[in-house]
């Protein structure tokens, strides 16, 4: 598939579309192996799609160099394409699910190296943390995926278009998309690649996602810790499930399934936000390690009573939820 067929597809505008080969949303994972790409990225900068030269997977230089991350209308200053703050009207004509022919576009690219010890065996994976508003990628010359929904990560599995050595990323990011119509609330608009782009290996069994539930009883001094999870190659692995009050182990139990009770909790609020450390142990059946992860867990009981939102039985006054990334100097780029 080329370029031009895939621009021509205007994912962008396809209400149907969020995402070609991104893989599924999980809960945020620390992995050991991982290299981080943020740094110095060639870039152009295009006034509309149409504007990308038709060769742009073949060419090698561009006109000027950008940081990543980073909002390119805080870095280059382009008068057509300006940072835009609005509250409750949109920055764009309202035709949903299209946007307009203007649709400005970031050109990115860079190079990296993998170690050959990657591709032996296991998994490599792109993660971009933060991209606004939607954006292709290509991998040596090889379509690789496309994501919208700008402020959760977009992971996508490489190891099929990785190769030893050096290896060519190439990313399109678009300022507009149908996505825009459900990020608009009193916010500076600005595109680009703005959070970490992260590299990293996996084995070839590792832990997809888990959550936890905490179920408190009535007089809230006993709680069941409840762990649910999903592994790549589940078939081959056990988990071990084990809860700690700071280095006291008070707890732990084996399989993807499982829960652990607490006596006498020490229950979260946001007054008292206190947190138990959770280890999640992935090996095989003779106890070798395949993955490792640690969290901090609260316990705590949330319910509506008579349309009064409580916490531990406790009435819960809301300050405020919403929050938006920004500086002056660096637009959404936060420390």
């Amino acid at each position: 598939m080329t370029m031009i067929d895939v621009l021509e597809r205007k994912d962008w505008e396809n209400p149907v579309v969020s995402n070609w080969n991104r893989l599924p949303m999980h809960t945020p994972m620390d992995f050991l192996e991982k290299q981080s790409l943020n740094g110095l990225w060639n870039f152009d900068h295009f006034s509309r799609i149409s504007d990308v030269p038709k060769n742009w997977l073949e060419l090698t230089e561009s006109k000027t160099e950008t940081i990543v991350p980073s909002n390119w209308q805080i870095e280059f200053k382009d008068k057509s394409d300006v940072p835009i703050y609005t509250n409750v009207t949109y920055p764009i004509p309202i035709k949903p699910p299209y946007v307009p022919e203007a649709n400005p576009v970031g050109a990115y690219s860079r190079y990296f190296d993998i170690t050959k010890e990657w591709l032996e065996s296991g998994h490599v994976h792109f993660t971009f943390e933060g991209v606004g508003s939607a954006f292709h990628f290509w991998l040596n010359g090889e379509y690789g995926g496309y994501s919208e929904d700008s402020r959760l990560p977009a992971e996508f599995d490489i190891t099929n278009l990785a190769k030893e050595g050096e290896n060519c990323l190439k990313v399109l990011v678009f300022r507009w998309s149908k996505g825009t119509y459900f990020e608009d609330q009193d916010m500076w608009r600005m595109s680009g690649i703005f959070r970490s782009v992260n590299l990293q290996w996996l084995p070839d069994n590792y832990l997809l996602d888990f959550s936890i539930k905490t179920d408190l009883d009535e007089d809230l001094d006993f709680a069941n810790v409840k762990l649910q999870a999903y592994a790549k190659n589940m078939d081959d692995a056990c988990l071990e499930f084990k809860l700690y009050d700071d280095e006291q182990l008070i707890g732990e139990c084996h399989g993807f399934d499982s829960e652990i009770g607490v006596v006498n909790p020490k229950l979260w609020s946001d007054e008292i936000p206190y947190l138990y450390r959770l280890e999640l142990t992935l090996m095989d059946r003779s106890g070798a390690v395949f993955h490792k992860e640690t969290k901090k867990i609260g316990i705590r009981k949330i319910a509506i009573e008579k349309g009064q939102l409580k916490i531990n039985g406790k009435t819960l006054l809301v300050r405020g939820v919403n929050k938006h990334e920004f500086t002056p100097e660096h637009g959404y780029v936060v420390s």
